[in-house]
């Protein structure tokens, strides 16, 4: 028994050295938005480091296939006369798709090529997220207060912020520069006791609980 028992320890640990030991691929992106305001075009950017690698074909179902996993942080510009926008970290209409990060590249580079899902990492430049790819967009009323977060149409954006001001672009660059982080400099209360990412999760989604399948905290900053 004891011989049955090492044997299985040494396999437990072979198996988990090989998923560690596997190749990752890893991008690093700098969004960026533009806004158009009475005062001219404002930005705000945050660098996205993306990572995917194969776990294997064999072993448990559940450890096998591609795995993925992301860090950065949020984008944050501010608008002047006291009013921001906030590129989340998620996508669709409830922010739970942040698989959609891991396709931006190719959209924006090489949107008609198709390949292997290690290309992407290969693709480097500059271009312009379609539309579809523009992050769920939040504004607050106070950036001190999360639960003033409201959604921002990007094809209406004046019936949120007000006239003169319109969504612009969403930019894609290949960078080196390391992931961003520091995004309780902007939002002190992201990480404080009693979830208030959540609470602004909430708010952006005008009250619903719905599809909460995602931290609400990721849509802020991941590290």
């Amino acid at each position: 028994m004891k011989r049955i028992g090492i044997v299985a320890i040494l396999i437990g640990t072979a198996f988990i050295v090989y998923l560690w030991t596997q190749p990752a691929y890893t991008h690093r992106i700098r969004l960026t938005i533009e806004v158009q305001t009475p005062d001219g075009i404002r930005s705000g950017s945050s660098v996205i480091e993306t990572s995917t690698w194969e776990s294997g074909n064999w072993g448990p179902i559940e450890a096998r296939g591609i795995r993925r996993d992301f860090k950065g942080r949020a984008i944050f510009v501010d608008l002047g006369h006291g009013k921001n926008v906030v590129a989340l970290l998620g996508f669709g209409a409830d922010g739970t798709d942040q698989y959609h990060l891991y396709r931006l590249t190719r959209d924006a580079l090489a949107p008609t090529k198709k390949g292997d899902w290690t290309e992407e990492y290969k693709l480097k430049g500059q271009g312009v997220l379609p539309p579809d790819d523009i992050p769920g967009l939040a504004t607050f009323k106070d950036i001190n207060d999360p639960s003033s977060a409201v959604r921002v149409d990007p094809a209406d954006a004046a019936a949120t912020l007000g006239s003169g001001f319109a969504f612009r672009q969403a930019l894609l660059e290949t960078t080196s520069d390391s992931a961003s982080k520091g995004i309780e400099k902007i939002f002190p209360w992201w990480r404080s006791q009693g979830r208030p990412a959540e609470i602004a999760y909430r708010a952006w989604r005008a009250g619903s609980r719905i599809g909460t399948s995602i931290e609400p905290e990721h849509l802020f900053q991941k590290e």
